[in-house]
């Protein structure tokens, strides 16, 4: 058996098992039709197999459900990095250094898939941005030394359409994993 076969039949084994039950008899017919391909071709047959499946599963609720979580989680992880290169700078560690931990807070129960904690927290960080940065409109002086108070404004627009953004995700979210927990 060549290497190109054993890879085929790793890769369409992998797929099997990666697609969703209510395509199993799919799968099971194209591991059936992977020993009536040419070697040449075999590799490239499987390699397609493999990619329906990651389709099949991910167009399932459970499927879109992780590819959101993992999502959030990422996003929610780079922003706490950005926070904590934040606090290198001057004067600022102390709020960057509890605004990475919120994020990282964030990041674990999106992992989680406690949607509703990760709504209910970004409902309070848009809130909190809102109520920053209107004291930084209103009272510059008494926020912040006063170089400090454009970094603070565009951070706190940039933390809001980011906390937007995780607000919308996790709505949709917890609505597809109810509706596919409720067809189940």
């Amino acid at each position: 058996m060549s290497l190109y076969r054993r890879l085929a039949l790793t890769l369409c084994g992998y797929a099997a098992r990666t697609a969703p039950p209510h395509r199993a008899a799919w799968a099971r017919g194209m591991d059936a039709e992977l020993a009536h391909i040419d070697d040449r071709e075999v590799l490239f047959f499987a390699a397609g197999c493999l990619w329906s499946a990651w389709v099949w599963r991910l167009s399932t609720p459970e499927g879109m459900v992780a590819v959101g979580r993992a999502a959030l989680t990422v996003v929610s992880l780079i922003f706490a990095a950005s926070c904590f290169v934040a606090a290198s700078r001057p004067g600022l560690a102390a709020p960057f250094v509890v605004l990475g931990l919120f994020y990282a807070a964030i990041a674990w129960w999106a992992a989680r898939g406690s949607f509703t904690i990760v709504i209910l927290v970004a409902v309070l960080g848009l809130l909190r941005t809102a109520a920053g940065f209107a004291m930084t409109v209103a009272w510059p002086y008494f926020a912040e030394p006063l170089q400090y108070v454009r970094f603070y404004r565009a951070a706190m627009v940039e933390e809001a359409c980011l906390l937007l953004m995780m607000l919308a995700g996790a709505l949709v979210l917890r609505r597809i994993a109810a509706k596919g927990s409720a067809v189940q």
